[in-house]
C-alpha cells in the first residue's frame, strides 16, 4: 500500500482599507479566510505566526521599517537560524506606493544589521 502525500496550499492576499488600514488575508483550501495584521504560511507557520501575534499585540502601530524587521525576525525566530541578505527576498508595498518593490541585498543587509544591533 503506497502512502500518498498531500500538499496543502494557502493563499495570502494583501489589501488596504481606508478605515481598517492594511490587512493580510489567509485563504485555506476549504475557502475559509480571515483578515489579519500578520500571518505566515508554510512548514514553520505556527511558530512564525505566534511570534508575529505576540509582537503585534505589544505594538500594533508599526512603521514600514518596523514591519520589515518584524517579518525578518519572525522568519529567523521560527527557523532558529540567522539568515543572510542573499537568502531573503523582501518585497514591500505601501499605501503611498502600491507597486510591489523588491529590496536590494544591501537594503536587506541594513535591516539585518539593525536587528542584530538591537539584540
Amino acid at each position: 500500500m503506497a502512502l500518498r502525500r498531500f500538499r496543502v496550499f494557502c493563499l495570502l492576499f494583501i489589501s488596504f482599507d481606508d478605515e481598517k488600514g492594511p490587512e493580510v488575508y489567509r485563504v485555506d483550501p476549504a475557502g475559509y479566510f480571515r483578515g489579519m495584521k500578520g500571518v505566515s504560511i508554510g512548514v514553520k507557520q505556527v511558530p512564525a505566526t505566534t511570534f508575529l501575534e505576540k509582537k503585534i499585540k505589544k505594538k500594533a502601530d508599526l512603521n514600514s521599517t518596523e514591519v520589515i524587521e518584524l517579518a525578518i525576525e519572525a522568519l529567523q525566530s521560527s527557523l532558529g537560524i540567522d539568515v543572510r541578505a542573499k537568502d531573503l527576498e523582501v518585497v514591500v508595498v505601501t499605501k503611498e506606493n502600491t507597486k510591489f518593490t523588491k529590496l536590494k541585498d544591501d537594503q536587506v543587509e541594513h535591516h539585518l544589521n539593525q536587528i542584530a544591533n538591537r539584540d
